[in-house]
């Protein structure tokens, strides 16, 4: 897709969103739901669209994260038009608003907007204080020079213009594609067979992921078969994935963090002595959100950031790719709080319950725990 094809779909997207909205309430909502993965309803419920907003057009609290996201979009109907440094001055100005209880006060008895005062209301933003605030630009212009020397200086400071937009733009096309063959390079590391007495040809390979994101269909999402191309919401896997991706520290480990992605081909071929494979027909399965998250930061990844990948060679149309398409995605995934269930302080609270309530106040760390 070339820059002003994506100015023309972008525009076409973001008026299906306008009526009753304006047009830049409208295009923040794009945002949300396009980049930032929101729900539907979440988007809505997370955007302001009344003047006097204090210069705070979206507000989203992530509960897992502890993270207040305050959103400011600016939004021309014209193309490539320039973006200056001052409205982002003055939108950094906005955080002031969530220094403390009085502050979220103050901004509650001030002459900000109905929209805006009922989304600090609705998300209890005064209990929060102590969540860390971000602040998210957002517009379709392009920064200059000013823009792109604060940006440097500021924390805390996530910014999009169009030229990032476009880069990070990732959409569902109406049709199905079927790709041509397309090489791509292994490690030369030891690899799994896994073979069925019926001839299915399974191999587990270690891949780096920028070599993945060479597979045609990533951001049409053609690539991602059917039934599992939608289910590509934001996540805290996603945000992990992203926070790993950013830290080239944690690149080397990453193939260790990582549960690896899962793709279905019509033909595999193996080219060992070259440490290549030739793939033709093929599909993820599992791990859309790893290989669309992997493509938006593809700027960032390294020599360094391999990925567990199986790859199964099987008619794309046959029930068991339904099969295999199921389970991968429908296992049951351990939460957060599962996760921190058996830290030290939940092994300590639960032994103070013991000791105070013996057995009639009972403090069960994790689920299914008797």
């Amino acid at each position: 897709m070339e820059l002003t094809d994506f100015y023309s779909r972008m525009r076409g997207e973001v008026s299906e969103f306008a009526s009753p909205r304006s047009d830049s309430a409208a295009f923040l909502n794009w945002f949300l739901e396009n980049f930032y993965r929101l729900e539907t309803h979440d988007a809505i419920d997370s955007v302001s669209d009344q003047k006097k907003e204090k210069g705070i057009d979206g507000l989203f609290v992530d509960e897992e994260d502890e993270i207040i996201y305050i959103f400011q979009s600016k939004y021309s109907p014209t193309d490539n038009q320039s973006q200056g440094d001052n409205d982002l001055r003055n939108f950094i100005g906005a955080r002031q608003w969530f220094s403390d209880e009085a502050s979220v006060d103050r901004l509650l008895n001030s002459t900000a907007c109905q929209d805006l005062k009922s989304l600090v209301r609705g998300k209890n933003i005064k209990d929060k204080i102590n969540y860390q605030v971000i602040s998210i630009f957002v517009t379709n212009k392009n920064f200059n020079t000013h823009a792109k020397e604060y940006i440097e200086t500021v924390e805390h400071f996530e910014t999009f213009d169009c030229r990032d937009l476009f880069d990070k733009y990732t959409y569902f096309a109406d049709d199905e594609n079927t790709f041509p063959a397309k090489e791509i390079f292994i490690t030369n590391h030891s690899k799994i067979d896994y073979n069925l007495p019926d001839g299915t040809i399974s191999k587990v390979y270690s891949i780096k992921a920028n070599e993945l994101i060479k597979l045609d269909g990533i951001q049409d999402r053609t690539l991602f078969y059917k039934n599992v191309r939608y289910g590509v919401g934001k996540t805290r896997v996603n945000k992990s994935i992203k926070n790993t991706i950013e830290d080239a520290n944690e690149h080397n480990n990453f193939f260790l963090y990582h549960n690896g992605i899962t793709i279905v081909c019509q033909s595999l071929n193996e080219d060992l002595s070259n440490n290549k494979i030739s793939l033709s027909g093929y599909a993820v399965i599992n791990g859309c959100q790893s290989m669309l998250t992997f493509y938006e930061n593809r700027n960032k990844l390294s020599n360094n950031l391999f990925v567990l990948v199986k790859i199964i060679e099987l008619n794309l149309t046959s029930s068991r790719v339904k099969k295999i398409t199921y389970f991968a995605n429908n296992q049951n995934s351990i939460g957060l709080k599962d996760l921190r269930s058996n830290d030290s302080v939940q092994r300590s609270l639960q032994r103070e319950f013991e000791e105070l309530f013996s057995n009639q106040v009972l403090y069960r760390r994790k689920k299914g725990e008797s």
